[in-house]
């Protein structure tokens, strides 16, 4: 897996939701550092939820019953971004022909 600019200013945690009944759920996050500005300045993190196809959601949840299956979400996750990442067009340029 390569570090690709574009994931190396996102950020990684899980989510640890308990329930009354017991049941313990891990939800897989993924962050994005960003500044607003208005009278302060200030730095925050804006978190989503990973869901699937290197997708997020604010709204949609993927819960896993172990904290090693989110981690292995996650990881996931980022292989695919690197993947998609990786078929951006960097450069163009052009062979002339005579």
């Amino acid at each position: 897996m390569t570090n690709n600019s574009n994931n190396m200013n996102k950020i990684y945690r899980i989510k640890v939701e308990e329930r009354n009944n017991g049941n313990v759920y891990y939800i897989p996050q993924v962050g994005t550092r960003l500044l607003t500005t208005s009278v302060f300045c200030y730095v925050y993190t804006n978190w989503e939820n990973i869901i699937h196809d290197s997708k997020t959601s604010k709204t949609i949840t993927v819960r896993f019953l172990t904290k090693e299956s989110a981690m292995k979400f996650i990881d996931d996750y980022k292989e695919e971004l690197d993947i998609k990442n990786g078929e951006n067009i960097t450069k163009i340029s052009y062979i002339d022909l005579e």
